[in-house]
Formats: structure tokens, sequence, C-alpha cells
């Protein structure tokens, strides 16, 4: 067993999505419901260009094979709960971002096996497509995204004023586990990430830069206000990285891609926090 990716990330990963519930109301997501062309447009625009993107960083940067595999499988995969908990602390519109990274995964057990196909016949050499682990994808969507959700909203309505004025100390407590996280990651697999931590960075600022940067443009294109458009730029640059390396590692049999994905990870990290403190600055 793997004490990070068994343990760390999905406790941290269900603590702060709590804490994301705690801000929460149903009326937040009703309003999102209203205005379904929000989700509409993150979602085609995630289905359609961010393989594009990929794509692209391939065939400009030619990386090195568990790269390759890794950015197909990545531009496939939907976004990442840390994005709603990034969404949340810069204080933008986070139903949106609960919603979009919801309906997100479930489009990608359709769309993961297409973008793997075209991908792995341009670049790979072959034809074969992923078939995605529907059942992982839907225990991740509830146990580290809806559950903790609902169980935040639903102490938000019971002891509202009580966790009102927990949530600040909650929200730090989140930010000093991922952290923590990130320290225990680079101490514990420091030899692997030390050779992968300039090629790693390249590679993966090739593809969140201009996804984050097609967050902004689809959200103007669509008129979103500065909150929505947070959302859309963060949903875009971050992946879901535990799906991402659950196909790559063990189904594509790629165990190079584990210190890439650490590296894409912090790195995205690194990026969503300057547009949380950029955000915060202006607003």
């Amino acid at each position: 067993m793997d004490p990070i990716t068994d343990l760390g990330i999905p406790i941290l990963t269900i603590f702060v999505m709590w804490v994301v519930g705690l801000e929460l109301a149903p009326q937040d997501f009703a309003r999102v419901a209203r205005l379904p062309k929000k989700l509409v447009v993150a979602t085609a625009t995630q289905t359609l260009l961010l393989p594009v993107i990929a794509f692209g960083v391939i065939a400009v940067l030619e990386p090195p094979l568990h790269h390759t595999l890794g950015l197909i499988v990545i531009a496939g995969c939907p976004g990442g709960a840390f994005s709603n908990f990034f969404t949340a602390l810069a204080r933008a519109e986070t139903a949106l971002s609960v919603a979009l990274t919801t309906t997100c995964t479930l489009v990608a057990v359709f769309t993961l096996p297409l973008v793997t196909t075209v991908g792995f016949a341009l670049f790979v050499d072959t034809a074969v497509a992923v078939q995605p682990p529907v059942v992982m994808m839907i225990g991740q969507l509830l146990v580290l995204l809806v559950l903790p959700v609902l169980v935040g909203m639903a102490l938000r309505r019971w002891r509202g004023e009580l966790f009102g004025r927990l949530h600040p100390i909650l929200r730090r407590l989140g930010v000093s586990g991922l952290v923590a996280l990130i320290a225990w990651i680079a101490v514990d697999r420091a030899a692997d990430i030390a050779a992968e931590l300039v090629p790693g960075i390249i590679t993966a600022s090739f593809f969140i830069l201009p996804a984050m940067a097609l967050g902004e443009l689809s959200g103007r294109v669509a008129r979103m206000p500065a909150g929505e458009r947070l959302a859309y730029v963060v949903e875009l640059g971050f992946r879901n990285l535990g799906l991402a390396t659950v196909v790559t590692v063990t189904l594509l049999r790629q165990p190079g891609f584990l210190p890439f994905a650490t590296v894409f990870f912090v790195t995205a990290c690194g990026y969503a926090l300057a547009v949380v403190a950029s955000y915060r600055l202006r607003h």
C-alpha cells in the first residue's frame, strides 16, 4: 500500500471538500441549475479543446513516452476535486465549480476512451482505447466529492453559527494540509522527483497555462462574471490526477508516470494558488 496515494490524498480531499460544503447552501446549486449554459460551455471546452492542447504540447515538445501517454490521459480526465477547494479559497463561484467537476466526471466515462483512441493513434502508433474504470470514477465522485460536500452543507444548516466561526480555521487547516502533503510527497519520493522536476514542470506548464487561459477566454465569450470565470480557470487547469494515475500506471503499465504526476500536481497547485491570490487582490 502506498500511504500517500491510498491514505494521504483521499483523507485530505475528503476534508477540504467537507470544508467546501460548509460554504454552500441548496440555493447555490439551484442558481447554477437555472443557467445550464455555464455547465455546457465548460464541459464542451474540456471535452473538445483540452485534448487539442495536449496533442499540441506532445507535437512541440516530443516528450518521453510516459509524458505522452500521461498527457493524453490527463486531457481526457475530468477536473479534480481540489479545483473546488481552490475556487472556495478564492471565495468565487464554488457551487459552479462543484457542479462542473460532477458533470465532467460523468461525461468522461464516455469521452475518455475516445480521447485516448485518437491520441494513441496519433502519437503512440496504436489505436487501442482505454476502458475507463467506471466503478472507481463513480466511487471517487461519491466518496471524495458528493458526500463530504453534502455533510458540510448539512452541518451548516444544523449549526450554522458554530461552523461559521470555525470555518476560517478549517480553511487554514486545509491549506496547511495541502502544504504538508506536498512536503510529504517531496521527501518520500525525492529521488524520482529530482529526476523528473525540470522536464515535468516544463511539460505540465505547457499544458496547464493554456488550459487556464482557455477557461478565462471561454468564460469571457460566454459573458460570465469574474467569480464564474475563476471557477472555469481552475477547473480546466486542475485535472483528476488520481484517475489519470490509475489509468496510466495500472492499465497502461507506465510506472514512470507517477513522479511526473507528482510534479504535475505540485505545478498545478502553484498556478492555482497564484490565480487565487490574483483574484483575491482584485476582488
